[in-house]
């Protein structure tokens, strides 16, 4: 009965102290690393921000970063004549905009990463097919290939021309 009880005892022992441990080995105060690009200036963190743009929308309207200033924005790279995932895309940005509709202060960007076809005329019939009018949401044409580059890259986006 002795030895019985030091087992319980000893089994027991091992449970708690594992416990604890687990307990306290995860109550670290570890900050969540920051990812993204990043660039030092007099030994200070610059971290990435929005990049400068002034992009006309389906409707020939300026959206510009100003345009986004004290707003959250989701934003997307496709092309009209994308047959694959494009269209998967553009669905489930849609998706979050129905569900957020009415908020103001969430706005949807999708750049179009084809400037020769992708024209603002052919981004509106774009827009009418999807027939699913929402505010905040924008499909806008990049007019260059360099102005492609650029605004990817900003977003960390692999998004190119094919070669």
């Amino acid at each position: 009965m002795y030895t019985q009880f030091h087992k319980l005892l000893n089994q027991s022992t091992w449970i708690v102290t594992l416990t604890l441990s687990f307990l306290l080995s995860s109550c670290k105060n570890d900050k969540l690393p920051i990812l993204g690009l990043r660039t030092f200036e007099n030994n200070d963190t610059i971290y990435a921000k929005t990049p400068d743009f002034a992009l006309e929308n389906q409707f020939g309207q300026l959206i510009t970063k100003d345009s986004l200033k004290e707003k959250l924005h989701i934003a997307n790279f496709f092309f009209t004549s994308c047959p694959t995932i494009c269209p998967k895309t553009i669905r489930s940005m849609m998706r979050i905009a129905d569900h957020f509709k009415g908020n103001n202060q969430l706005v949807f960007i999708n750049f179009s990463i084809d400037f020769r076809k992708d024209s603002v005329p052919k981004l509106k019939s774009y827009y009418d097919k999807l027939n699913h009018p929402l505010d905040q949401f924008h499909l806008l044409h990049i007019p260059t290939k360099e102005k492609i580059k650029e605004i990817a890259e900003k977003y960390m986006s692999i998004a190119a021309e094919d070669p």
